[in-house]
């Protein structure tokens, strides 16, 4: 992997993709991010990550990936992500409790699988388990030691 770890994840994803030999030709890793430094919900500064060193790291598999500069829940986002079909949706964001559940509510329109990351943060945690209780989702893994989950409809 790339010397920076910015776009591991979608690295990883899109590798994947790329061998999967039932992936339609169309099919897409598709991104929706900030790209810039900010405040986390913690208090803390993330390292910053812009889209070009995040397109830089997945350059294998680059013909895979599609950026969109936003927040989950802007209009354009919306417009961009929320008009299809997905096989996943991964989640990895906001930490706080109505950020991540309205994302997963949002999720539960296109998917019925989500993953995501930062499960054992409180704000995580309780949307992740509200939302399994309420929407028929079940906890199918979890990664402790690394904070993912996936959770099947």
């Amino acid at each position: 992997f790339p010397s920076h770890d910015k776009g591991r994840t979608s690295y990883l994803i899109a590798g994947l993709m790329s061998r999967c030999p039932e992936r339609k030709p169309e099919s897409k890793h598709y991104i929706v991010d900030l790209f810039e430094v900010g405040k986390g919900d913690g208090g803390f500064r993330y390292e910053d990550h812009p889209e070009e060193m995040l397109l830089s790291n997945v350059q294998p598999f680059r013909d895979l990936v599609v950026t969109h500069r936003g927040l989950s829940m802007d209009n354009e986002s919306l417009e961009f992500v929320y008009n299809q079909r997905y096989d996943f949706v991964f989640i990895d964001g906001d930490h706080r409790f109505p950020t991540v559940m309205m994302e997963l509510c949002l999720c539960d329109f296109v998917t019925d699988h989500i993953l995501g990351h930062d499960y054992g943060h409180q704000g995580v945690t309780r949307s992740v388990d509200e939302f399994c209780k309420h929407r028929g989702y079940k906890m199918h893994r979890y990664v402790d030691n690394w904070g993912l989950f996936e959770i099947i409809k």
